[in-house]
């Protein structure tokens, strides 16, 4: 694989003469849906798809030409210069983004050999609507809500409120207009309300108002303590903004004296499935459980998170790791987590419910809904969801170039040309469903995905932190004049293939050769299928926190980086801390929550989106991991003219030394790009770190060879890796790369193998590649659903379960623009 929505908006499709469908000429043509575009909001996005199938006795080049009036209207032609055999199909999609009220109008002509076949025009009409502005607001927790208290008890509330309107609403703040009564007990005395506990309200303050978008939630936490017995007490909470105020209904309840030992815990659901979902997807979900007694531990049984669907989902949890609740006593307050994969099995609603009995006390649970989408699409679709504390733009190669539209652009962008919005994906909000984008895509087959994070609009280049490269103006859209664009590295990857047939889709993966900046987790939409070489790579997820029973054998990514784990002590993890630019202080320890670490001398600018050297070590906040392989690539390749500040890791870790017992009659060869340094005359190590390319010689190629035609034995890395089953095992070995016959890297740091160096970004998630022919333990195909042919769609899931690999106690970077 390494080789290699607000103003509501009513819209008219109208259709002259047309019925969607035509089968009678030798290639025919439909559209999905018949009717053309539906409804569509301002800021949505509405799909139609036309499909055309050769009935010719041969093989034909399909042509096809594209008429709009409107950027609003992108499209994505997989039939272009494709050549069809005899009941072959392809695909054309477009899509409908308005942002405002208006006109936009589309004609698609195709044809074959002499033959131009012009098919109706699609017209789209909107309209906008009058502002609405609405507010409204629950007490959602405890849920439910129980009509009796004890004086024994410290319960904690929580209020859900939501902007019900079309236009945001501004200068929001949990209370009235002074910020005061932000939650109301009648009468007073019955207890004091503790605000802001068990963590910060979202709803914003006096000193700090929050805007809500039309349809955005916020949340008012508070704890009640010193409770009194009182037989009537009501309970409400406010939110003010400046278009609107809104209460919730009051909750009534009485208090009442104990008696006795408390024995209750709350359940609150803080990471929900998202609001939509797929079969077969990997969601994952988190619960918090709390003693809310005022002085009384209280001891927790088994905790069980279930679905409420036939066949069940399946659900994963692993115990000490992510269920920290099950038979654990908490203090008075306390709060423990249990964190779980949910994959759907069924179509329609799903609720997942945790639930947990405390000893002495009855059964409380907590709960999270999703809608159930079914994995058979008519089209590739790629749902992307944040489950970061912080914003991620999606990125995807290729977006424009020599090649794009015609018929060789075959992976370009789908949403080609849309603003950074098309791409963003909001911080997951604690309590509140990720957000989620959900895009439909005809065909790629570049297959290059990766997160961006801190980005910003600087004179109409999208500049970020991580995974930032050159975009179209005004736009998130990633620039290519001619070759498949890549971000600047460190980035992790996800790859896949995706083609205009049903069924022919290649493999997918997760990559941190590049380096790790964001956790990454995908899983095509098909069902498991076994725990076998075989069979375990089928449908299963790349990047996952739990693989669930059926699929033990390939290991759990924790996605905590420790280099020292494999490579010397003296080069530490300050080596491969990548923090946020700027000048060199040559630091040799963190000095919390500054990370000791690498990083480019300036960050991206308006003008260039390359990071400038020198490369620096310094204190910096956060930003990732970078590997050896990069640190290769940043010298022999010259990336950005690199040169290096007070601490050279190129030479650091010998990358400049020859590799050892090379003569003019066996050695490794020449390759591209190749750098013979000084007192070397043949390649050093950085060859064997990198694999950069397959060598004169045959050298440097992938140890998994049958038959083998290459010199396997001077191959590029195999591992029968210990945590993670491979789908085969290695046709060759290198010495040279594993030292098992004592060849080490002779570097200053302190000796070392290449199979050395990759080892800790393998450690971190088995799932993922590590190097460039780690082929047969992180590549993966759902291509069948039964005797279903595919269109494989895929979750890619940024920090599944909030999991972002930030070092504890360390300074977060990634939501710092450049």
């Amino acid at each position: 694989m390494h080789k290699h929505i607000r103003n509501c908006l009513a819209v008219c499709a109208m259709l002259s003469s047309f019925n969607g469908f035509a089968a009678s000429d030798p290639v025919s043509w439909s559209l999905t849906p018949s009717s053309g575009f539906p409804t569509t909001p301002v800021d949505g996005q509405s799909i139609v798809t036309y499909t055309l199938v050769s009935h010719l006795p041969g093989a034909a080049v399909m042509l096809t030409q594209i008429r709009k009036n409107s950027d609003a209207l992108l499209v994505q032609d997989g039939c272009n210069g494709v050549t069809l055999n005899p009941g072959q199909q392809c695909r054309v999609l477009v899509r409908f983004n308005p942002v405002k009220a208006g006109e936009a109008r589309f004609q698609l002509t195709y044809g074959y050999h002499n033959n131009r076949i012009p098919l109706p025009e699609l017209v789209a009409r909107a309209a906008g609507e009058e502002p609405q502005v609405g507010l409204s607001g629950v007490i959602s927790a405890p849920n439910p809500f129980p009509s009796t208290f004890f004086d024994n008890q410290s319960p904690q509330v929580v209020a859900d409120f939501v902007n019900t309107g079309n236009t945001p609403l501004t200068g929001c703040k949990g209370g009235n207009s002074a910020g005061a009564e932000v939650f109301s007990l009648t009468p007073a005395s019955a207890a004091t309300v503790v605000n802001n506990v068990p963590q910060p309200d979202t709803c914003g303050s006096t000193a700090n108002p929050v805007t809500l978008a039309p349809g955005e939630h916020c949340f008012l936490y508070a704890q009640l303590t010193s409770l009194k017995p009182t037989p009537n007490v009501t309970l409400n909470a406010q939110v003010s903004c400046e278009q609107a105020q809104a209460t919730t209904p009051s909750k009534t309840f009485s208090i009442e004296s104990s008696g006795g030992q408390c024995t209750t815990v709350s359940v609150q659901t803080l990471l929900p499935l998202p609001v939509n979902t797929y079969r077969y997807a990997d969601n994952v979900v988190q619960f918090g459980i709390t003693n809310t007694c005022a002085s009384d531990n209280v001891g927790l049984g088994v905790v069980s998170v279930t679905s409420n669907t036939t066949p069940a989902a399946t659900v994963t949890t692993i115990n000490g790791t992510y269920d920290k609740c099950s038979n654990q006593t908490l203090s008075p307050g306390e709060t423990c987590t249990v964190m779980a994969s949910v994959i759907p099995n069924a179509v329609g609603p799903m609720t997942v419910t945790a639930r947990v009995t405390p000893a002495g006390g009855v059964e409380t649970t907590g709960t999270t809904s999703a809608t159930v989408a079914s994995n058979q699409q008519p089209t590739h679709h790629i749902l992307f969801v944040n489950q970061c504390k912080f914003d991620v733009w999606y990125g995807i190669a290729n977006g424009t170039g020599a090649n794009c539209p015609g018929p060789n652009c075959l992976s370009p962008d789908p949403s080609s040309g849309a603003t950074p919005s098309a791409y963003h994906l909001p911080a997951q909000v604690t309590g509140q469903p990720p957000s989620v984008i959900d895009l439909s895509v005809a065909s790629y087959q570049n297959g290059a995905f990766w997160p961006r994070t801190g980005c910003v609009l600087q004179d109409g280049q999208l500049n970020c932190a991580t995974g930032t490269c050159t975009t179209l103006t005004n736009s998130g859209t990633c620039n290519s004049t001619g070759s498949l664009v890549q971000p600047q590295s460190p980035f992790t990857k996800f790859e896949a293939n995706l083609n205009p047939a049903p069924g022919t889709d290649g493999i997918y993966d997760v990559s941190a050769i590049n380096g790790m900046t964001v956790p990454v987790e995908v899983k095509g939409f098909g069902p498991l299928t076994g725990n076998t070489a075989s069979t375990v790579y089928n449908c299963s997820a790349a990047g996952a926190l739990m693989q669930p029973a059926s699929n033990s054998s390939l290991g759990n990514c924790s996605w905590n980086y420790d280099p020292s784990s494999t490579l010397p002590a003296a080069g530490s993890v300050n080596d491969f801390y990548w923090v946020t630019p700027g000048a060199d202080d040559g630091c040799s320890s963190s000095s919390l929550p500054s990370l000791c670490g690498m990083a480019w001398n300036q960050g991206p600018t308006s003008t260039d989106f390359t990071g400038k050297t020198p490369i620096n070590r310094r204190l910096g906040a956060f930003l990732g991991f970078n590997t050896l392989d990069v640190y290769a690539a940043y010298t022999v390749l010259g990336t950005n003219n690199a040169t290096w500040g007070s601490v050279n890791e190129f030479t650091k870790y010998g990358l400049n030394i020859q590799i050892p017992g090379q003569s003019a009659a066996s050695n490794y060869g020449t390759i591209p790009n190749q750098v013979i340094f000084p007192g070397n005359t043949y390649l050093s190590w950085y060859a064997l770190i990198g694999c950069p390319a397959v060598s004169s010689t045959g050298a440097l190629n992938s140890c998994y060879q049958t038959p083998v035609n290459n010199d396997v034995a001077k191959c590029c890395g195999c591992v029968n890796w210990s945590n993670t089953q491979p789908a085969r095992v290695c046709d060759g070995m290198n010495t040279d790369w594993t030292g098992s016959t004592g060849t080490t890297i002779p570097a200053p740091a302190g000796s070392y193998t290449p199979e050395q160096a990759v080892a800790w970004i393998k450690n971190a998630c088995p799932t993922a590649y590590a190097y460039t022919y780690d082929d047969p333990s992180s590549s993966f195909s759902c291509t069948k659903d039964g005797d279903v042919n595919l269109y494989t769609s895929y979750q890619v899931t940024f920090c599944p379960g909030g999991v972002s690999g930030l070092p504890e106690g360390a300074a977060e970077g990634r939501a710092i623009a450049p």
